[in-house]
């Protein structure tokens, strides 16, 4: 047998699907139980967050309040949804107990789970063959790019979920794409599906939004456009004026999403972002200035102000700081974007003089496959593979509100999976190349 013969049955190894997906399942297990013992391992205490302190103001009673701390007050700092399953684990298991943490790094690592699975499903539907698929599970399940936000800040956050759920649509979405018509209920379903992923983060649906909004131009009369549209609309509608009306009552404005905008704009514009030579100490200054969390001079001037208030005039600085340096406005923005999609050192310790572990090293890792998943998607169009045009939008629509402000590390993370996966097709298309394989990819393959 012939080395290329014997790279190319490498290549094409005869599994089946049901073997690929108990060998998927055992990965996530193994993946899953790696970052358990991390956890276990003197991670196990609370975030300092402001997700958890209103989740622990929700469980004993209080209301959604005290975002920056007990005493803080009514907030809506954050979307009505995000703080319900650390609300729920610390009302059941107490705030901040070992049992509350425990069982929320549970919900965590359930998201990420669901998120492997979504995305090897997602590549099969692409016609991936076995080997790719498998190599970006392990990938992502065995290597430890990113424990710490998936087994601790996914306790009380919500990116695990919204990148689960941001898959699910895209994988909804393919599978509509190749039906020879697609009804009305289908259609109203995906776009309650494209609803609750805004519920869950607005940045995710913005691209799942972008995603179904292709399968409308590609496969949908414009007369039936209305259905996912109002059925997206209507479920929102009815999480979103219930909170607008408790907002308008407690805060004195109807708030609609949350309240954080100005905040947002106050850390990603000023004097300094564009130029610091010590990225990572000017950051940590900035959030000491700004938020009532990490400064007392910020706290002290929200409770005088009020939530609203507060966010409001640190939008006008902001607006202000922005008509005077456009130049670095466009600048903060190319970074900005750079850092979403590769993220660099000091967004691994962030609020920490730690250095870590392996962080260039797992660092590097994010970068190569961003790179490598940019060129499979551009090869993947320039061949006409129309399909993979959701998963260009998958990739880009979720980095637009931080390109507009700012990225960190657990933002990256919604889309952070799917390059990997992507970055697997196109490493398996270079070597099948190279090999020249007997026999063709199946039809529409990665």
């Amino acid at each position: 047998m012939s080395l290329r013969s014997s790279l190319s049955g490498l290549l094409f190894p005869s599994i089946s699907e049901r073997a690929v997906t108990v060998a998927t399942l055992a990965l996530i297990l193994v993946g899953c139980a790696l970052r358990l013992a991390w956890a276990l391992h003197g991670h196990m205490h609370p975030t300092n967050s402001e997700a958890h302190f209103i989740a622990k103001a929700l469980a004993e009673g209080r209301g959604f309040s005290d975002a920056f701390g007990p005493g803080a007050g009514p907030t809506a700092h954050l979307m009505p949804l995000t703080p319900l399953p650390a609300a729920l684990a610390y009302a059941v298991f107490g705030a901040g107990s070992q049992a509350a943490e425990l069982a929320l790094t549970i919900w965590a690592l359930s998201a990420l789970a669901a998120a492997l699975v979504l995305a090897e499903l997602v590549l099969r539907e692409l016609g991936a063959p076995a080997l790719p698929r498998l190599g970006a599970v392990a990938f992502v399940a065995i290597l430890p790019i990113q424990y710490a936000v998936e087994a601790d800040a996914f306790r009380v956050w919500e990116g695990g979920l919204a990148a689960a759920a941001g898959l699910a649509v895209l994988l909804a979405t393919l599978h509509l794409d190749r039906r020879a018509s697609i009804g009305r209920s289908a259609l109203a379903t995906v776009g309650l599906a494209n609803g609750a992923v805004f519920l869950i983060s607005p940045p995710a649906a913005l691209g799942t939004s972008c995603v179904v909004g292709l399968l409308l131009l590609r496969r949908v009369s414009w007369r039936l456009w209305c259905l996912p549209i109002l059925s997206a609309a209507i479920l929102v509608a009815v999480v979103l004026v219930p909170w607008g009306l408790r907002n308008e009552r407690v805060l004195g404005d109807f708030v609609a999403l949350r309240t954080g905008g100005g905040m947002s704009l106050a850390l990603s514009y000023y004097d300094g972002r564009s130029d610091s030579a010590d990225v990572q100490t000017t950051n940590f200054r900035r959030f000491k200035q700004v938020s009532p969390l990490m400064g007392e001079a910020a706290r002290q001037r929200y409770m005088q102000l009020g939530e609203v208030a507060y966010n409001r005039e640190l939008a006008r600085q902001a607006s202000v700081w922005m008509a005077g340096h456009k130049a670095e406005v466009m600048q903060i923005r190319l970074r900005n974007f750079v850092e979403f999609y590769a993220p660099p050192v000091w967004h691994w310790t962030r609020f920490t003089t730690s250095p870590g572990s392996f962080i260039e090293l797992r660092r590097g890792l994010v970068l190569l496959t961003t790179v490598i998943a940019a060129i499979t998607v551009t090869i993947a169009m320039a061949r006409g593979r129309q399909r993979w045009f959701y998963v260009v939008a998958a990739l880009l629509a979720p980095s637009l509100p931080y390109i507009t402000t700012y990225p960190v590390l657990r933002y990256h993370y919604l889309v952070s999976t799917l390059l990997i996966f992507v970055a697997a097709a196109g490493v398996w298309q270079l070597l099948a190349a190279l090999v020249n394989p007997p026999r063709s990819a199946p039809e529409g393959s990665a």
